[in-house]
């Protein structure tokens, strides 16, 4: 699916009719359609794009919570990961790593990655999204804070 396509199913803009929705970027190799039904029961509007490149334009054009992704996804050309592409234009926004468990604690994450969570209970994902979203709330009040003051 083109960006632009992508984009305008997304969209960036709210009617005074729409509720507000909390965009997750779902980027992943493998079937996570049980973690994803999770994600969107809790209220979640989860995008699934095709390409890095589609990641990089949503992130650009949207306001997204949190971009979630498995360690396929985290290819590297030249020392530079698609986590740190993101970060470059949506660098408060966290990204979640998630990885099979018996790989997380032996994996040394690439600039860009915020948290690292096992993929065996969706819940636990939720709730490592929800922690690394909140974390980076405080974070930008924080800065925001010690800017005004400072």
């Amino acid at each position: 699916m083109p960006a632009s396509e992508l984009l305008r199913r997304v969209g960036s803009k709210k009617s005074a009719h729409d509720k507000p929705t909390t965009l997750l970027l779902l980027i992943v190799s493998g079937d996570y359609a049980g973690l994803e039904s999770i994600l969107r029961r809790k209220g979640y509007t989860v995008v699934v794009p095709s390409t890095s490149d589609q990641a990089v334009a949503v992130c650009l054009h949207n306001p997204i919570a949190a971009v979630l992704m498995d360690r396929k996804s985290l290819v590297e050309a030249d020392d530079w990961s698609l986590a740190q592409s993101l970060k470059m234009v949506a660098p408060n926004t966290p990204i979640v790593l998630m990885m099979e468990s018996r790989l997380r604690d032996e994996f040394e994450p690439p600039a860009g990655v915020d948290c690292v969570v096992g993929d065996e209970d969706g819940a636990k994902v939720f709730q490592a999204i929800r922690q690394c979203i909140r974390q980076a709330a405080e974070n930008t009040s924080a800065r925001a804070k010690s800017a005004a003051e400072g």
